[in-house]
């Protein structure tokens, strides 16, 4: 009985304390191609690849996110490259919407409840419009408008997430998230700077402290959207860098700096200025550094390392034509990939591909593939201004740190442990694992002379004659020098694959943590 204070009190400890907290992300995917109800003057086609995107974004997802949900109506080419898609999809309409931020609402409760803090992601890629006499700006929904209003008071309101990414992929995006200048100066009153404290913290963004943005465009344009790609361009862009290409610091956490720093290398060579990416991008004031994804928190992953500037502009595409990174690399460095498990991929280059197939928590390195000129024939015209200009600036430490310098955003800390590169010595499967094969070896090989010994000394110690017992001593003497051999063989060999291990792993481990 003298123990029964104690195990109530790590009873009580056990019962009433969070022992596993940790973070979970929910994420909303929503993508709608047709173009807006009810815009008078406004005459939209319909979009091609907001429902691609949506499903990009999505699949993304799984591989992270404790649960999403996809508001979108896939069309019969994206259905037949997402074909489990379909039955998890719903019609991106108001109802569905909020339908969805209700059940989020309550699934972040119950993961508070739990003791875990939660992400949200909200993502959108549709029409927009700008705001007219009688109508506010907004982006387009199946059966109405998301307008600033809806998303402010209905879903950012209702979503107690400690944080929120908002990611827009449409044109006009930038005017629904926050106001712009000349819709607010038609009645002309006297308004102090308290006053204007006030009204910008309950209009704008500042009211969610919480919240980080990635809006693309600015609202005086429109939507990119490339065949090539068979999605939105920023979208494309956003998940290559959510994917690792972004990683600039190799810490597997993709913070809005270095995205925003991705996007910029990714869309500078763009000679025309009114076909060049235009991204607004806001980290969530409460936490600047707070990253938009942590690829060590992955599930079902693999990855590509060893990606370097001896591939120039590469892209990343699986047996579906699904294109799922495009980047390219800064000289000195190597990029590493977070990849689905699971299936074949294709890195091409501007004339070569080689396949590699992808298993969860496995590394392959890029070094090891066998390029061999490639069989596709370019899907858009190599000589336009977009396939010249996206990706021809390498993106890495050097780029990233010029890029935030000028920006003023908070830089990413770098550590040589993390950081990739290629300066390290790099070596073959077979010189790498030999020596552990033969430490192997060495260690059956010793198991079978231990036992030779016993028998030996057995011999040695139960003959009381001369001439057997010598020769029993004598076995044992050689059986003896050879286990010591062969452990030492053994150990030295153990040690010097070790050793090749420690010099030719990228990251310092060969297995991604599965959760």
């Amino acid at each position: 009985m003298k123990h029964t204070w104690l195990t109530g009190f790590v009873s009580l400890v056990l019962t009433s304390s969070p022992a596993f907290a940790k973070n979970v992300t929910y994420v909303l995917a929503i993508g709608n191609n047709a173009p807006p109800v009810d815009h008078k003057g406004e005459s939209l086609a319909p979009l091609r690849y907001a429902d691609d995107d949506a499903a990009s974004v999505y699949e993304w997802a799984t591989t992270f996110a404790a649960e999403s949900k996809l508001l979108s109506v896939l069309d019969l080419e994206t259905q037949r490259r997402y074909p489990k898609l379909a039955a998890v999809s719903v019609p991106p309409t108001l109802v569905s919407l909020r339908a969805s931020i209700q059940y989020f609402h309550a699934a972040v409760e119950a993961a508070h409840a739990r003791g875990d803090s939660v992400t949200f992601i909200f993502f959108m890629s549709s029409h927009g419009s700008l705001a007219n006499r009688t109508t506010p700006a907004s982006l387009a929904l199946l059966d109405g408008d998301l307008t600033q209003d809806l998303l402010y008071n209905e879903i950012l309101a209702q979503l107690p997430a400690d944080h929120v990414h908002l990611l827009v992929d449409a044109c006009h995006a930038e005017s629904v998230i926050r106001p712009r200048g000349g819709d607010l100066s038609a009645q002309v009153v006297d308004i102090s700077p308290e006053d204007t404290r006030r009204w910008l913290e309950s209009n704008t963004l500042a009211r969610f402290p919480n919240v980080g943005a990635m809006i693309a465009t600015a609202s005086d344009e429109e939507a990119h959207e490339w065949s090539t790609y068979q999605g939105g361009i920023f979208t494309h862009q956003l998940l290559s860098g959510l994917r690792g290409a972004a990683d600039v610091n190799g810490d597997k956490r993709v913070e809005y700096s270095e995205m925003h720093a991705f996007l910029g290398a990714a869309n500078l060579a763009i000679d025309d200025a009114r076909a060049r990416l235009k991204v607004l991008t806001r980290a969530p004031p409460s936490d600047l550094r707070f990253p938009l994804v942590d690829l060590s928190q992955a599930r079902n992953i693999g990855w590509i390392t060893d990606l370097s500037s001896t591939f120039a502009r590469f892209y990343v595409e699986d047996s579906r034509g699904v294109r799922y990174v495009d980047a390219n690399v800064e000289a000195g460095v190597s990029m590493r990939l977070a990849l689905p498990a699971g299936q074949t991929y294709y890195l091409h280059t501007a004339s070569d591909e080689a396949s590699f197939l992808i298993e969860s928590g496995r590394v392959v390195s890029a070094r090891s593939l066998t390029l061999t000129p490639s069989t596709l024939a370019t899907r858009d015209a190599t000589v336009s201004t977009m396939a010249r200009g996206l990706f021809a600036t390498p993106f890495g430490p050097a780029y990233y740190r010029g890029f935030v310098d000028n920006s003023g955003e908070i830089p990413v800390e770098f550590f040589a442990a993390n950081l990739p590169t290629d300066a390290h010595p790099r070596f073959s499967n077979a010189v790498l694992y030999t020596p552990w094969v033969i430490s192997g070896a060495s260690v059956i090989a010793s198991g079978i002379l231990g036992g030779l010994m016993y028998r030996s000394y057995n011999d040695y110690t139960n003959t009381n004659l001369q001439r057997p017992a010598a020769d029993a001593r004598a076995t044992y003497d050689t059986e003896r020098t050879l286990l010591y051999v062969s452990l030492g063989t053994g150990l030295a060999s153990a040690i010097v694959g070790t050793v090749l291990h420690v010099l030719n792993d990228d990251d310092g481990t060969d297995f991604i943590s599965q959760q």
